[in-house]
């Protein structure tokens, strides 16, 4: 009996045991489950510590280049993403801002495919089909791709940054195996949400922006117009009084310049007696009445005239000469000096002579406005006429501080955008010029001379066009 109860407790331990060893096993497995699962909820932590950081970021980034670099630094780094890339598109969709962690090489091969066209099955996916699209797979399924071959033992979910049925992007992250689960995606979902949300906002700061800045320059231009039409308006009444102050100024000066001639006259006709000193002083006071005289002239033919009328031939040197002498005074008060080189074979051009006069004078007081902001000591303007490829040419130069670079392409449109705070000269005075020069079919141009100050040249038709307006 011994024997026998001996063995019956034998096949109970071994029964037993087998429990112990099934209980063990579950024991594992539970271990493990518990592990796993709280390797998920470690995970899930970090994505949402990441969600948080993002947003951080989105409340004090607004530039979508820094935006975009930082979020896919942050998916890597903090959350424990393998890899991932960020592309956002324009308004036309093409590629604005892209940045990629873990693709060092592979990454601008891939943005050559997306600016091609050339999309991968993830991209395809995420724009046409589905808004969130997983490859479980990357490696043997996108073989095509750039990426697809980083992707070992992970899969990859890319999904579409969409905002009110508008798509700014897409967002791609590869993930390990073992951190794929529902709760995963979900929260990775609202992730991009954010984002999305958040380059919607920058959309509407932009926006705002360029709002502010329009209706600021629009401000500025009607400011800039109104000061120019009360100036307007004030020539115009200076101009009213001008021509009657020509008109009333011509009588005295008739009587001072025969009054001087005449002594003139009496003095030479009886034996020089008038003392050499006298003589000199009706001299200069005949002389000054023609210089007043001239200008009363001038100031005549410049408010009879308008933009109406026939072309005239013009001698430009002749031109240039009357202007020289208007503004000598000006030009010495301010310390600058003129020199001309003018080509006496320069022929006539059809133009209005009182016009190209006023042209002559806008773009030398423009020089002397420039020469005025200059530290030269010696400040100088050139004025210069050639022939240029059959083309009369006018050409004035300055040796001041130049043309702005932002200014060259625009400075013959009404109010260019100048950085300078006192840019006389910049109004509409430049415009007025090309429409006279463009009534003439004459060019003007403007450069930077290599030495410092601008160069304005004016082409006036070939000596054959010339000959065809006459004619006609």
């Amino acid at each position: 009996m011994a024997n026998g109860e001996e063995k019956i407790d034998l096949k109970q331990l071994e029964i037993r045991l087998q429990e112990l060893e099934e209980l063990e096993k579950e024991h594992r497995k539970d271990i493990q489950s518990l592990r796993a699962s709280e390797e998920k909820l470690a995970q899930q932590n970090l994505l949402l510590n990441v969600v948080f950081r993002i947003n951080e970021l989105i409340l004090r980034n607004k530039e979508p280049e820094r935006l975009v670099r930082d979020i896919c630094e942050l998916l890597v780094v903090r959350r424990g993403y393998v890899t991932s890339w960020m592309v956002l598109f324009d308004s036309r969709g093409k590629i604005s801002h892209s940045h990629s962690v873990g693709f060092p090489d592979a990454f601008p091969e891939f943005i050559s495919c997306l600016d091609k066209k050339e999309y991968p099955l993830c991209v395809q996916m995420s724009i046409y089909k589905q808004r969130a699209f997983t490859i479980n797979k990357p490696d043997s399924v996108c073989k095509n791709c750039p990426l697809g071959s980083r992707h070992k033992d992970r899969s990859a979910r890319t999904i579409r940054l969409e905002y009110n049925n508008y798509l700014y992007g897409l967002l791609s992250v590869s993930i390990p195996h073992s951190l794929i689960s529902d709760e995963e995606y979900a929260l990775f979902d609202a992730l991009a949400s954010n984002i999305s949300h958040a380059l919607y906002s920058v959309q509407l700061e932009q926006a705002k922006e360029r709002q502010l800045k329009e209706l600021f320059e629009s401000e500025r231009q009607r400011v800039h117009a109104a000061a120019l039409a009360e100036r307007a308006a004030r020539l115009a009444t200076l101009g009213v009084m001008a021509g009657s102050i020509t008109h009333e100024i011509n009588q005295p000066l008739n009587a001072i310049k025969v009054n001087a001639d005449n002594l003139k006259f009496w003095h030479e006709n009886n034996g020089n007696n008038v003392p050499d000193y006298f003589k000199q002083v009706v001299e200069d006071i005949s002389s000054g009445v023609d210089r007043i005289d001239q200008i009363v002239q001038y100031m005549r033919n410049y408010w009879k005239s308008s933009s109406g009328g026939r072309l005239e031939q013009v001698d430009l040197n002749e031109t240039i000469r009357r202007v020289r002498f208007l503004l000598d005074q000006k030009l010495a008060s301010h310390n600058i000096q003129i020199e001309l080189s003018l080509y006496e074979k320069t022929p006539p051009v059809m133009a209005r002579s009182i016009q190209v006069e006023q042209i002559i004078i806008n773009l030398v007081n423009n020089a002397i406005y420039a020469l005025d902001t200059s530290d030269r000591s010696l400040k100088t303007i050139w004025i210069q006429t050639r022939i240029v490829e059959n083309h009369p040419s006018l050409i004035i130069r300055d040796n001041g501080v130049g043309i702005e670079d932002t200014l060259l392409n625009n400075l013959f449109t009404p109010f260019p955008k100048t950085d300078q705070p006192d840019s006389k000269g910049m109004g509409l005075g430049l415009t007025i010029v090309k429409m006279f020069l463009e009534q003439f079919d004459a060019q003007i141009n403007a450069s930077n001379h290599p030495e410092g100050g601008a160069i304005l040249t004016i082409r006036f038709p070939a000596q054959s066009a010339v000959k065809e307006v006459k004619a006609t």
